[in-house]
């Protein structure tokens, strides 16, 4: 019985929730984005499109830049840059949990790794934590960038989202020291 009362309460709660959405406008530079990849290519899916141009005009609107080197803010472009030259393709058709086109990407749960295939892992990751070309190294760049970008999608609803993008960026990182896999 005071579980069916505690339920009713929490009912009510929710009833009375008023949600007050107004329309913003686009911001210029999203909307700029937009209107060139429409141009340059005609052909391009509007979800292509969008996704590219959202993702950039998050990563260029990040507080996190304010707060890292140059050099780290420049890298962590190139990844993004990569992430969306790679999600706009002339012909590209979707597939199921794939949104760019082109080539699935393979991940493998870790315990699944081969001996060979979780060496390979770790030394990606030991040579991101000696490249020394950032300050303090490449790996803790990127453990820096999911701490401070990721506070929105932490507490709301891209959570999901956001790690998604962040695992392309921590794989194309992995990448770029064993281009192998």
């Amino acid at each position: 019985m005071k579980e069916k009362i505690i339920i009713l309460i929490f009912l009510s709660f929710l009833m009375t929730i008023e949600c007050d959405v107004k329309p913003q406008p686009l911001p210029k530079q999203l909307k700029l984005c937009l209107k060139d990849r429409f141009a340059s290519d005609p052909s391009a899916r509007e979800e292509d499109v969008s996704t590219s141009c959202m993702l950039e005009f998050m990563w260029l609107n990040k507080d996190y830049c304010e707060e890292a080197s140059p050099g780290t803010v420049e890298w962590l472009s190139s990844l993004v840059r990569k992430i969306a030259s790679s999600s706009v393709r002339k012909g590209s058709t979707r597939h199921k949990r794939q949104a760019s086109g082109g080539t699935p990407r393979r991940r493998k749960e870790y315990r699944m790794l081969s001996d060979n295939e979780r060496r390979e892992y770790h030394d990606a990751i030991n040579q991101l934590k000696n490249d020394r070309s950032l300050t303090p190294n490449r790996y803790d760049a990127l453990v820096r960038y999911h701490q401070v970008a990721s506070r929105g999608a932490h507490g709301g609803p891209a959570f999901l989202a956001w790690h998604r993008y962040f695992l392309v960026l921590y794989e194309l990182a992995l990448q770029e020291k064993n281009p192998e896999r």
